[in-house]
């Protein structure tokens, strides 16, 4: 009935998550004691401390009660990265009609004036809000105020 996009536009996007995912891929996730060691490898190597932050709340005690592991499958999302920042713009020939959000970050550069035309295009029902002084990982910056217009735009 309603569509939330987080800091994204329906574009192709040539932005790398290589260093992330290869901090993410390498790491001996069953040596880790606490999960702000994850976060101090990640942060040494992307050089970012909030999105290791992030990244790092994808581990989870390991099964066999010794150190982590990944929630997710970094190995699966690195072989697959670039059909996931892909947009097919040429083949998206149908809107979608329903009330739509784009919840954007106040100093991200991932929704530009460029994108405007297709996001209208594709969503004609579209708003969009702007969460000041976040960035892309806006949900993680700011989480409560991310829910707070999720559940503004969601209620009926």
């Amino acid at each position: 009935e309603r569509l939330c996009v987080v800091d994204i536009a329906p574009a192709s996007y040539d932005h790398t998550f290589d260093t992330h995912l290869e901090a993410m891929a390498s790491m001996d996730t069953k040596a880790l004691a606490r999960r702000t060691d994850a976060e101090s490898i990640i942060a040494n190597a992307i050089d970012d401390r909030p999105v290791a932050q992030f990244l790092s709340r994808n581990l989870k005690p390991a099964h066999d009660g010794y150190g982590f592991e990944w929630q997710i499958n970094v190995a699966a999302i690195a072989v697959n990265i670039d059909n996931i920042i892909d947009f097919p713009t040429s083949q998206a020939n149908h809107a979608y009609e329903a009330p739509t959000l784009f919840l954007l970050g106040g100093t991200s550069n991932y929704v530009q004036s460029s994108h405007m035309g297709e996001i209208e295009r594709l969503f004609p029902n579209a708003k969009t809000e702007v969460i000041p002084d976040a960035g892309h990982w806006l949900h993680a910056e700011k989480p409560a105020e991310v829910t707070a217009a999720l559940r503004t735009f969601l209620e009926v």
